[in-house]
């Protein structure tokens, strides 16, 4: 099922953009490891949260703000992108904006709005 999957490079070149403009970056994972990640491009992230290790999952807001306070932000600061419905409501839930990821040109825009700067090379 997950050999389907691919990485988005339009979205890792976001988060690297977003990176060099000095945005903390986090990763949350339902997950116990991401060494099956079907994506090498895990450094841009300076934090990365699993459910595994966490014993919480999304949506469940304690999960949301375990990465935010390791991010040392607060929530309200945060933006946390999904392409699950039910973990961007958990993410609202904490406090964070939330954003329901279909397509990079959908979503960068998005982003790039909350940010004020652009996000493509």
């Amino acid at each position: 099922m997950l050999a389907q999957i691919t990485p988005d490079e339009r979205m890792i070149e976001a988060v690297r953009i977003a990176r060099s403009h000095g945005v903390r970056t986090g990763l949350i994972s339902n997950t116990w490891s991401l060494e099956a990640s079907p994506s090498a491009s895990l450094d841009i992230f300076d934090v990365r949260v699993l459910s595994g290790h966490e014993g919480v999952r999304k949506p469940q807001p304690e999960i949301y703000l375990r990465a935010a306070a390791r991010l040392q932000v607060e929530p309200s600061q945060c933006m946390f992108v999904d392409d699950f419905p039910s973990n961007v409501e958990g993410a609202r839930a904490a406090g964070m904006t939330g954003i329901l990821h279909r397509d990079a040109a959908i979503t960068i825009p998005k982003l790039e709005e909350l940010f004020g700067f652009a996000l493509s090379g």
